[in-house]
Protein backbone atom coordinates (compact mmCIF):
# COMPACT_ATOMS: atom_id res chain seq x y z
CA UNK A 1 0.00 0.00 0.00
CA UNK A 2 1.55 3.32 -0.90
CA UNK A 3 1.82 6.34 0.88
CA UNK A 4 -0.89 8.20 -1.62
CA UNK A 5 -3.46 5.41 -1.16
CA UNK A 6 -3.15 5.54 2.55
CA UNK A 7 -3.94 9.32 2.52
CA UNK A 8 -6.86 8.10 0.38
CA UNK A 9 -7.89 5.72 2.70
CA UNK A 10 -7.89 8.11 5.43
CA UNK A 11 -9.72 10.40 4.01
CA UNK A 12 -12.29 8.29 3.29
CA UNK A 13 -12.39 7.42 7.13
CA UNK A 14 -13.19 10.68 7.59
CA UNK A 15 -17.38 11.88 7.81
CA UNK A 16 -17.23 14.98 9.80
CA UNK A 17 -20.96 15.87 11.37
CA UNK A 18 -22.09 12.86 9.35
CA UNK A 19 -22.24 10.69 13.09
CA UNK A 20 -20.50 7.35 11.29
CA UNK A 21 -18.03 5.40 13.11
CA UNK A 22 -15.20 4.73 10.82
CA UNK A 23 -13.47 1.14 10.50
CA UNK A 24 -9.88 1.28 8.90
CA UNK A 25 -9.30 -2.93 7.75
CA UNK A 26 -5.74 -3.48 7.23
CA UNK A 27 -3.36 -6.22 6.81
CA UNK A 28 -0.20 -7.68 4.83
CA UNK A 29 -0.54 -10.15 2.29
CA UNK A 30 2.21 -12.85 2.83
CA UNK A 31 1.92 -16.24 2.73
CA UNK A 32 4.92 -18.02 3.15
CA UNK A 33 6.20 -15.91 5.99
CA UNK A 34 7.42 -16.56 9.56
CA UNK A 35 6.10 -15.39 12.71
CA UNK A 36 8.56 -12.58 13.11
CA UNK A 37 8.48 -11.61 9.52
CA UNK A 38 4.68 -10.93 9.54
CA UNK A 39 5.16 -8.75 12.68
CA UNK A 40 7.36 -7.10 11.18
CA UNK A 41 5.36 -6.07 8.14
CA UNK A 42 1.97 -5.69 10.47
CA UNK A 43 4.60 -2.84 12.26
CA UNK A 44 4.95 -1.15 8.82
CA UNK A 45 1.68 -1.00 7.76
CA UNK A 46 0.27 -0.25 11.45
CA UNK A 47 2.57 2.50 11.59
CA UNK A 48 1.83 3.97 8.13
CA UNK A 49 -1.98 3.78 8.30
CA UNK A 50 -1.58 5.72 11.89
CA UNK A 51 0.53 8.29 10.20
CA UNK A 52 -1.92 9.06 6.91
CA UNK A 53 -4.68 9.27 9.38
CA UNK A 54 -3.40 11.23 11.78
CA UNK A 55 -2.10 13.22 8.81
CA UNK A 56 -5.71 13.46 7.15
CA UNK A 57 -7.10 14.39 11.33
CA UNK A 58 -9.05 11.70 11.61
CA UNK A 59 -10.27 11.28 15.22
CA UNK A 60 -9.26 7.92 16.51
CA UNK A 61 -12.06 7.77 19.27
CA UNK A 62 -14.68 7.41 16.33
CA UNK A 63 -12.97 4.82 14.82
CA UNK A 64 -11.89 1.19 14.61
CA UNK A 65 -9.10 -1.40 13.54
CA UNK A 66 -9.57 -4.28 11.57
CA UNK A 67 -5.87 -5.48 11.49
CA UNK A 68 -4.86 -9.05 10.74
CA UNK A 69 -3.44 -11.33 13.79
CA UNK A 70 0.31 -12.09 13.69
CA UNK A 71 0.68 -15.44 12.45
CA UNK A 72 2.98 -17.16 9.92
CA UNK A 73 1.31 -17.53 6.18
CA UNK A 74 -0.44 -20.46 5.38
CA UNK A 75 2.13 -21.76 3.48
CA UNK A 76 5.24 -22.00 5.88
CA UNK A 77 6.37 -24.51 7.87
CA UNK A 78 6.57 -22.91 11.37
CA UNK A 79 3.19 -23.96 13.26
CA UNK A 80 3.41 -21.19 15.67
CA UNK A 81 1.79 -22.44 19.50
CA UNK A 82 -1.12 -20.06 20.70
CA UNK A 83 0.78 -18.11 23.19
CA UNK A 84 3.18 -16.51 20.64
CA UNK A 85 0.69 -15.69 18.44
CA UNK A 86 -1.07 -13.65 21.23
CA UNK A 87 2.12 -11.96 22.74
CA UNK A 88 3.71 -11.02 19.14
CA UNK A 89 0.28 -9.59 18.52
CA UNK A 90 -0.41 -7.27 21.25
CA UNK A 91 3.26 -6.60 21.11
CA UNK A 92 3.12 -5.21 18.00
CA UNK A 93 -0.09 -3.53 18.53
CA UNK A 94 1.04 -1.71 21.61
CA UNK A 95 3.95 -0.22 19.49
CA UNK A 96 1.84 1.24 17.14
CA UNK A 97 -2.10 1.34 17.82
CA UNK A 98 -2.64 4.70 20.37
CA UNK A 99 -4.70 3.91 23.01
CA UNK A 100 -7.20 6.29 21.78
CA UNK A 101 -8.56 3.50 19.43
CA UNK A 102 -11.59 2.33 21.17
CA UNK A 103 -11.61 -1.16 19.70
CA UNK A 104 -9.44 -3.11 17.91
CA UNK A 105 -11.88 -6.45 15.71
CA UNK A 106 -9.70 -9.10 14.65
CA UNK A 107 -9.77 -10.24 10.90
CA UNK A 108 -9.87 -14.18 10.91
CA UNK A 109 -7.42 -14.42 7.64
CA UNK A 110 -7.96 -17.47 6.82
CA UNK A 111 -7.48 -18.77 10.21
CA UNK A 112 -9.10 -22.19 11.30
CA UNK A 113 -12.46 -20.95 13.10
CA UNK A 114 -11.04 -22.95 16.88
CA UNK A 115 -7.14 -21.50 16.21
CA UNK A 116 -8.48 -18.02 15.61
CA UNK A 117 -11.01 -18.44 18.49
CA UNK A 118 -8.08 -19.95 20.82
CA UNK A 119 -5.73 -16.55 19.54
CA UNK A 120 -8.44 -14.09 20.46
CA UNK A 121 -9.20 -15.93 23.95
CA UNK A 122 -5.23 -15.88 24.89
CA UNK A 123 -4.90 -12.18 23.79
CA UNK A 124 -7.99 -11.31 26.50
CA UNK A 125 -6.67 -13.49 28.92
CA UNK A 126 -3.82 -11.83 29.58
CA UNK A 127 -3.22 -10.21 33.56
CA UNK A 128 -2.02 -6.81 32.25
CA UNK A 129 -5.06 -4.59 31.21
CA UNK A 130 -5.22 -3.77 27.39
CA UNK A 131 -5.63 -0.13 26.62
CA UNK A 132 -8.07 -0.99 23.55
CA UNK A 133 -11.01 -3.58 23.67
CA UNK A 134 -10.35 -6.69 21.59
CA UNK A 135 -12.96 -8.39 20.18
CA UNK A 136 -13.54 -10.36 16.62
CA UNK A 137 -15.06 -9.21 13.34
CA UNK A 138 -14.68 -12.87 11.88
CA UNK A 139 -16.44 -13.91 8.20
CA UNK A 140 -15.11 -17.21 7.74
CA UNK A 141 -13.95 -18.05 11.28
CA UNK A 142 -17.63 -17.33 12.20
CA UNK A 143 -20.01 -18.66 9.25
CA UNK A 144 -18.02 -21.76 7.75
CA UNK A 145 -18.87 -24.32 10.53
CA UNK A 146 -22.15 -23.24 10.29
CA UNK A 147 -22.48 -23.08 6.26
CA UNK A 148 -20.65 -26.70 6.35
CA UNK A 149 -23.06 -28.30 8.74
CA UNK A 150 -26.29 -26.80 6.96
CA UNK A 151 -24.88 -27.91 3.17
CA UNK A 152 -27.48 -26.14 1.48
CA UNK A 153 -30.38 -29.13 2.50
CA UNK A 154 -33.18 -27.89 4.14
CA UNK A 155 -33.23 -30.60 6.51
CA UNK A 156 -29.63 -29.63 8.02
CA UNK A 157 -30.74 -25.79 8.92
CA UNK A 158 -31.33 -26.64 13.03
CA UNK A 159 -27.81 -28.38 12.49
CA UNK A 160 -26.38 -25.28 10.60
CA UNK A 161 -27.86 -22.69 12.97
CA UNK A 162 -26.68 -24.69 16.09
CA UNK A 163 -22.84 -24.53 14.68
CA UNK A 164 -23.32 -20.66 13.99
CA UNK A 165 -24.56 -19.72 17.54
CA UNK A 166 -21.74 -21.79 19.28
CA UNK A 167 -18.87 -20.44 16.88
CA UNK A 168 -20.86 -17.21 18.27
CA UNK A 169 -20.89 -18.26 21.72
CA UNK A 170 -17.31 -19.31 21.84
CA UNK A 171 -15.89 -16.20 20.27
CA UNK A 172 -17.93 -14.23 22.56
CA UNK A 173 -16.26 -16.07 25.77
CA UNK A 174 -12.74 -15.37 23.91
CA UNK A 175 -13.26 -12.05 23.72
CA UNK A 176 -13.64 -11.90 27.93
CA UNK A 177 -10.57 -14.85 27.80
CA UNK A 178 -13.04 -17.37 29.61
CA UNK A 179 -13.04 -19.69 26.28
CA UNK A 180 -11.71 -23.28 26.76
CA UNK A 181 -11.48 -25.66 23.96
CA UNK A 182 -13.74 -28.07 26.50
CA UNK A 183 -16.35 -25.93 24.96
CA UNK A 184 -15.93 -27.67 21.19
CA UNK A 185 -17.46 -30.72 22.63
CA UNK A 186 -20.51 -29.24 22.86
CA UNK A 187 -20.83 -29.65 18.96
CA UNK A 188 -19.41 -33.17 18.42
CA UNK A 189 -22.60 -34.08 18.04
CA UNK A 190 -23.97 -31.74 15.62
CA UNK A 191 -21.58 -32.13 13.57
CA UNK A 192 -21.48 -35.78 13.44
CA UNK A 193 -25.32 -35.61 12.53
CA UNK A 194 -24.74 -32.94 9.99
CA UNK A 195 -22.31 -35.84 8.33
CA UNK A 196 -25.06 -38.59 8.28
CA UNK A 197 -27.64 -36.04 6.51
CA UNK A 198 -25.21 -35.17 4.16
CA UNK A 199 -24.29 -38.76 3.34
CA UNK A 200 -27.75 -39.91 3.26
CA UNK A 201 -28.70 -37.69 0.98
CA UNK A 202 -26.35 -38.44 -1.55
Amino acid sequence: MTKHSLEETAQALVAKGKGILAADETGPTISTHSLARAEEVTAEVLERVFHALYTQRVALEGMLLKPNMVVPGKESPERAPVAAVATATLRVLRRHVPSAVPGIVFLSGGQDHRRATAHLNAMNAVPATLPWRVSFSYGRALQDPGLEAWAGRASNVQAGQRALHHRARCNSAATLGTYDESMEMDTADTEMAAQKAHWSDD
